[in-house]
């Protein structure tokens, strides 16, 4: 076993630490920043939005009052529309919102350990371009998704649903180009039914695919929804890998190779 016993740099000392620049660490920066607090944004990756960005996922959904920040990020990333985002332009747009005085915002910066005071989460130990460094905090929220600082802070916490442990299936998400508005259509949910030129209903074309083998077996709807950035886009939703441990390095490999393998089959369908 190897130990390693040097001092760590300190990155700073604040009002409130945030650990993840998805929607909800963005938030939760943005609200204590308009407090007066004093705040550190930590992020894993090279740029904010998480799932907004990162992971192609979209439409916003949900119906909130328009003066809450989902409101506000909406009518940022949209127009208020609802339909998807252009997820290049948010990376921007998210770090134009985000870019507030009482916000210092650290990328490529994941978070490996907790320090603790006692039973207090006093701060941070971040991995870095640099190597490791450690941050302070009076208050640390935990927005990394995975739930990763709480489990480093030594919170109890489960996984799944009650009895087998299982969680939803693993997607990936990707926008097709090239679609003519006047020949295609919107599919949001197994609720959208759509009569094909030749009389046939889209749904029943989706299950019959996946059983004749042009869909993945597990596939039995493809989703396309309407991208706010131009109507010749779709962002296409319909892969899916089952019994995944997103916590298990080689199941990620596992679900990475089988979902971009279905991403391809999905396209050759939809042409």
């Amino acid at each position: 076993m190897y130990f390693l016993q040097r001092e760590l740099p300190e990155l700073g000392r604040f009002d409130v630490i945030v650990a993840g620049a998805g929607p909800a660490g963005l938030c939760a920066a943005m609200a204590a920043a308009r407090a007066g607090m004093q705040v550190a944004l930590l992020e894993r990756h090279g740029t904010v939005g998480g799932n907004l960005t990162l992971g192609h996922v979209g439409p916003i959904m949900g119906k909130l009052n328009p003066d809450t920040m989902v409101g506000e990020i909406n009518q940022l990333l949209n127009g208020g529309t609802g339909d998807v985002h252009d997820v290049d332009a948010a990376k921007g747009l998210l770090m134009d919102w985000i870019d507030h005085e009482n916000i210092q915002l650290f990328l490529m910066s994941p978070v490996v350990d907790a320090i603790m005071e006692g039973d207090r989460l006093a701060g941070l130990v971040v991995g870095t371009q640099s190597g490791m460094a450690v941050i302070y905090g009076q208050i640390v929220i935990d927005c990394t998704g995975d739930g990763v600082v709480s489990h480093l802070a030594g919170a109890p916490w489960v996984m799944g649903r009650e009895g087998d442990g299982l969680v939803q299936p693993t997607t990936i998400m990707f926008t097709i180009a090239g679609v003519d508005p006047a020949q295609s259509m919107v599919c949001t949910h197994e609720a959208d039914e759509h009569i094909l030129p030749d009389g046939k209903s889209y749904l029943q074309l989706c299950k019959d695919a996946a059983a004749d083998g042009r869909l993945p077996q597990n596939v039995n709807i493809v989703r396309l929804y309407r991208c706010a950035d131009d109507p010749n886009k779709r962002l296409v939703n319909a892969t899916q890998e089952n019994y995944i441990n997103a916590l298990d390095p080689a199941d990620m490999v596992k679900a990475e190779r089988s979902l971009r393998r279905q991403c391809r089959q999905v396209v050759r369908f939809l042409r």
